[in-house]
């Protein structure tokens, strides 16, 4: 998604690390955020924010972010998202080690 719904040129930053018992993994891009009313629904299956916010203009299912939130949860972590209209979106996966 980092690559997907960031902006031409934008960089994507990825950060891993352990601290204590917890690995902490993050992706921010720059791509043009999301409303708070898409970070409401970004977990579900099917939802899927507005083609036209993509650089490339491809579609996706919708079924991606459920996936991979239930791939954490099933190894014990969370996944949660943060993101600003015009700033860009950063995920972050916080896992047992």
């Amino acid at each position: 998604n980092a690559v997907k719904y960031n902006r031409e040129e934008g960089e994507i930053e990825v950060t891993l690390n352990k601290i204590g018992a917890e690995i902490f993994w993050s992706v921010r891009d720059a791509g043009p955020g999301m409303e708070s009313l898409a970070l409401k629904h970004i977990f579900e299956r099917f939802y899927q924010v507005d083609k036209a916010r993509t650089r490339t203009g491809r579609k996706g299912t919708g079924l991606g972010l459920p996936i991979t939130q239930a791939i954490v949860e099933a190894h014990g972590g969370t996944i949660s998202v943060e993101s600003e209209v015009g700033k860009g979106t950063i995920f972050q996966v916080k896992l047992p080690a």
